[in-house]
């Protein structure tokens, strides 16, 4: 995992989990642009699975981080620390 993609997931999770995120507002942290945003949301949705998570997509209010199985994800996410 990418440095972006590793920050990405630090905004989620710094967040509560049932709160949707616009791709302005991650821009806005990430110092990115909305569509390098979501380049880098597509990056980590390609291996969703692998992590333990899924990015869901909601119209009009953002994109949100979903612990599929949480001791994947955790256990993946040494990198985070």
């Amino acid at each position: 995992m990418n440095q972006r993609e590793m920050a990405l997931l630090e905004i989620f999770l710094n967040h509560p989990q049932t709160d949707f995120l616009s791709s302005r507002l991650l821009a806005q942290e990430m110092g990115l642009s909305d569509r390098t945003v979501r380049k880098v949301i597509r990056d980590v949705s390609l291996a969703q699975e692998q992590l333990g998570l899924r990015i869901s997509y909601m119209p009009s209010k953002g994109y949100r981080l979903e612990l599929i199985d949480p001791d994947l994800f955790f256990s993946n996410s040494h990198a985070l620390n």
